[in-house]
């Protein structure tokens, strides 16, 4: 029951500040969980059937829960493009 973990990092205003945004598979669902950042998620929403966001105490959006998003999007190609770093194509 293991997960696999893809990190996208970029650099932000200053270089020693780093934010990743980290995707979560979980085979045994099916399901992707996106970690937007570090922050702890206090509340979370299902705006959807199978689709839950996450917020911290702020009213901030930390995470994006797909419920069964191997059956609902193609996971075998992440494409990255017009992010403020290069362009990342992971197949």
């Amino acid at each position: 029951m293991g997960k696999q973990c893809i990190t996208l990092s970029r650099i932000g205003i200053s270089s020693y500040h780093k934010i990743a945004m980290k995707l979560h598979y979980y085979p045994e669902t099916g399901s992707l969980y996106i970690d937007l950042n570090s922050r702890a998620s206090a509340d979370s929403r299902e705006i959807a059937e199978g689709l839950v966001l996450d917020f911290d105490t702020e009213g901030n959006v930390v995470g994006i829960d797909i419920d069964h998003a191997s059956e609902k999007l193609d996971l075998k190609t992440i494409e990255t493009t017009s992010l403020p770093a290069p362009a990342t194509k992971i197949a």
